[in-house]
């Protein structure tokens, strides 16, 4: 019985959390959030949104679960003077949107990221990756160190088995979180997974939270999420040591929901060419919370 009452209460909660989710349509998405900059191109029957910026040597940023290309807003501003900044919104988050095949593996990710390479004409250049994205980055910088000059690893996922996901992940698989979880993105919960993966919440201002809770629920975003939380994806850490790509490893010394800090030390450890930088009080998004003084350890990591 009690569980019978907790599910109800769950389900009461989700459908309060989704009641002001009818205004975002794909048209508003788009209306808000692209700028001159923005750029939509067709991969594999995905339409892809990424944003080209500046000149020099090309730096790819790749966001992180239940993120988008925006994530990188402050790094961009400060790198788009010296570098060309690549971004994107990667299939089933932002205005890129579902993949049309309900497929979101890793070499899924990998297989999109290097067609908007080519498609772009990158031949070399500097890969940056936060969390998921950060997965995505170094099996890129395995399968394709040619490419890859320099890497940055930003609270990377990877070695995060089934049996140990991230607590927000973990509490998305619950059986009874599908129903409403597959549709919309109650405010409510986005909020949470927001201020989890900051150190200092102070920082978690009503803007932030808007701009996540519209674009988890672009169109198709919502059940992306559920398929991505509940995939089983295969560890290829046994690769890290092949990886011979210059990186430097950031993490958040506060972020404990999302990938512990102590998975810093084990890419330390793995990868053979590689220094680590812990920002103290920090969470699981430093180029967000901490966006100056992870932008300019890059700088300094980059010119060297």
């Amino acid at each position: 019985m009690n569980r019978l009452v907790l599910g109800a209460a769950l389900l009461v909660l989700f459908s309060s959390g989704c009641a002001s989710t009818k205004y975002i349509t794909k048209e508003y998405l788009e209306q808000k959030y692209t700028n001159e900059q923005s750029r939509f191109t067709t991969i594999d029957g995905i339409r892809v949104h990424y944003q080209d910026e500046g000149s020099g040597i090309p730096v790819l940023l790749i966001h992180g679960i239940s993120s988008s290309l925006h994530t990188w807003d402050a790094w961009t501003e400060q790198l788009k003077d010296q570098y060309r900044v690549i971004r994107l919104d990667l299939p089933g988050f932002g205005l890129t949107g579902a993949d049309p095949q309900n497929e979101y593996s890793i070499d899924r990710y990998v297989s999109i990221v290097d067609s908007l390479c080519l498609h772009l004409e990158l031949d070399s250049f500097y890969v940056v990756g936060n969390s998921l994205g950060g997965w995505i980055a170094w099996e890129y910088a395995y399968l394709y160190q040619h490419k890859v000059s320099k890497m940055i690893l930003i609270d990377a996922a990877g070695f995060v088995t089934p049996d140990d996901p991230p607590k927000p992940i973990r509490m998305t698989q619950k059986p009874i979180f599908k129903k409403i979880a597959t549709k919309k993105a109650p405010k409510f919960l986005v909020r949470k997974y927001v201020k989890q993966a900051y150190g200092d919440r102070r920082k978690v201002t009503k803007g932030l939270v808007t701009r996540y809770f519209e674009l988890s629920n672009a169109p198709g975003n919502p059940l992306a999420f559920y398929t991505i939380a509940n995939s089983n994806y295969q560890s290829h850490t046994q690769n890290l040591p092949k990886i011979q790509v210059p990186t430097l490893i950031m993490w958040g010394s506060e972020d404990k929901k999302w990938i512990n800090v102590s998975h810093a030390y084990l890419f330390k450890e793995a990868l053979p060419n590689n220094r680590l930088t812990i920002y103290q009080g920090v969470g699981h998004l430093p180029m967000e919370e901490a966006p100056m003084e992870s932008v300019q350890d890059a700088m300094e990591f980059f010119s060297q």
